[in-house]
């Protein structure tokens, strides 16, 4: 059997995926903190789906004010 074709055990699969999982967050949370993430009510000014060309003049005037 060559060392590619290595079976990796449960075991060493959760530890090695936990610590995985802890270095990520570690490393998510030291980069992005959550006081610095714009909310989404702070992020979406206005959204609209499938309103065709009348859609568009109403943005415009909302883009205007």
């Amino acid at each position: 059997m060559n060392s590619s074709e290595a079976k990796v055990g449960r075991r060493e699969f959760l530890q090695k995926s936990a610590l995985i999982a802890t270095a990520t967050a570690a490393v998510n949370t030291a980069l992005f903190p959550y006081s610095r993430i714009a909310g989404a009510n702070d992020r979406i000014s206005l959204g609209h789906i499938g309103v065709g060309h009348r859609g568009a003049e109403l943005d415009g005037m909302v883009a205007q004010t």
